[in-house]
């Protein structure tokens, strides 16, 4: 969505104009129909605050809370939890300044 895209170049741009002074993370949205190769770096066990964001969910009721749970998140929560051992789990990516990110040995790379 291009909401959603909007949002994450504002993130992105906040972080680059202040010289890169947090730690900056992505958000896996609608696994399928708006991520595309997502694999998690970070996970964060939301089995004690599910039923708050279920019901912060259902406050939104122009975005059909119903199926969007149903069919996207609750799904995503399970999955995202049986790989890191928990219940339920929200996934992330850490987004790395190139100087940072893992290089191939023998690669050269222009940093």
């Amino acid at each position: 969505m291009a909401d959603h895209q909007v949002t994450g170049m504002l993130g992105l741009t906040a972080w680059i104009r202040s010289s890169r002074l947090f730690r900056l993370y992505f958000y896996e949205v609608n696994t399928g129909s708006e991520t595309m190769a997502f694999t998690p770096t970070d996970y964060v066990d939301i089995t004690s605050v599910r039923e708050q964001k279920i019901a912060a969910m259902y406050a939104h009721l122009s975005q059909d809370p119903d199926g969007t749970y149903k069919n996207y998140f609750k799904p995503l929560e399970e999955f995202r939890g049986l790989e890191c051992g928990v219940k339920a789990a929200e996934a992330f990516i850490q987004f790395k300044d190139k100087t940072e990110r893992a290089t191939i040995t023998g690669l050269t790379v222009d940093r």
